[in-house]
């Protein structure tokens, strides 16, 4: 992940890349290759280089120590999905935020992606009353997680992505999870259902047994039933004819959701504004990402 934020920050106008920092030395190659200095030590590069802006995409479990460190210095801090490892954590790189006034975004990246954007525009404009929302995101296991697992990893987007949708906070969740491949580690496997403030039924399955990768949301109102890629990028409307459904692909501006994600803080940046996305919003998808966990753990449902 941390090569594709070097990668978008070296295509922007608006901003100069100076530095990556690295604990493995093989990405330096990498690191010059955008024409960037490279550090082993991010605490020296922060000191000699003194960025504005850093992005932060190192494992979870470090997030809190990075972030901290960053924010301290007064460095407007972009820190990946999820923003902690536990709400105590978030709450300590909130608080240094707050006390710097250095901007923080969490990297929650499905939120600029156009299927999400045009699903949000439809349901704003046409789209009836929402039932349910079904959310699949599955796909092999990363060698680089190893830290947490499919819940915190994969799970607070779709999380995210629901309380973003319906503007509803979660009122229940229920969990059930899995760890199939390694028995003594993170759960591999997670089946949540939420039941949001209005009553909406959020179902998402997520896991990393899949052999292929697939990302896809499906939504249903009282008017029509939208399905969207979010790989491809692509969004098909049903709506009911009397026994049957046709079908219409809805328009989607398809982009890169990351650069989408990086832009938009620069541009809170240069404007001093509030980040489209913050350290609150993701501090609350991580409370009920660990909420599941729980649920999975005492096998019962839990009130938010």
């Amino acid at each position: 992940m941390g090569v594709n934020h070097a990668r978008v920050y070296s295509t922007l106008k608006a901003v100069e890349l100076v530095a990556c920092s690295d604990i493995s030395k093989s990405s330096e190659e990498k690191a010059r290759t955008f024409g960037a200095n490279f550090y082993t030590d991010y605490k020296k590069m922060l000191s000699k280089e003194k960025p504005e802006i850093v992005s932060i995409c190192v494992p979870t479990t470090l997030h809190k120590k990075v972030a901290v460190d960053c924010l301290r210095r007064g460095i407007n801090t972009l820190v990946e999905k999820p923003i902690a490892d536990s709400e105590k954590n978030a709450s300590s790189i909130i608080n240094v935020a707050k006390k710097t006034g250095a901007k923080l975004m969490v990297g929650h990246l499905e939120r600029f992606n156009p299927v999400i954007t045009a699903i949000k525009n439809y349901i704003s404009s046409n789209g009836g009353k929402i039932f349910s929302i079904n959310i699949e995101r599955v796909g092999p296991i990363p060698p680089r997680i190893k830290d947490v697992g499919v819940v915190l990893d994969l799970g607070t987007h779709d999380i995210d992505i629901s309380t973003f949708l319906t503007k509803q906070k979660v009122k229940q969740v229920y969990c059930t999870t899995n760890s199939y491949t390694n028995p003594s580690k993170h759960e591999d496997s997670a089946h949540i259902t939420l039941e949001l403030s209005n009553g909406i039924s959020v179902s998402i399955t997520t896991n990393w047994l899949t052999p292929y990768k697939q990302r896809t949301i499906q939504v249903i109102t009282d008017k029509s039933v939208i399905h969207g890629n979010l790989q491809t990028q692509e969004l098909v409307e049903f709506t009911k004819n009397g026994n049957s459904y046709t079908n219409n692909n809805l328009p989607v501006e398809k982009t890169e959701p990351l650069s989408l994600e990086i832009k938009e803080f620069v541009n809170s940046i240069k404007k001093n504004s509030v980040p489209p996305i913050t350290g609150e919003d993701g501090s609350y998808a991580l409370k009920i990402a660990q909420l599941c966990l729980k649920s999975a753990k005492e096998k019962r449902a839990i009130k938010v």
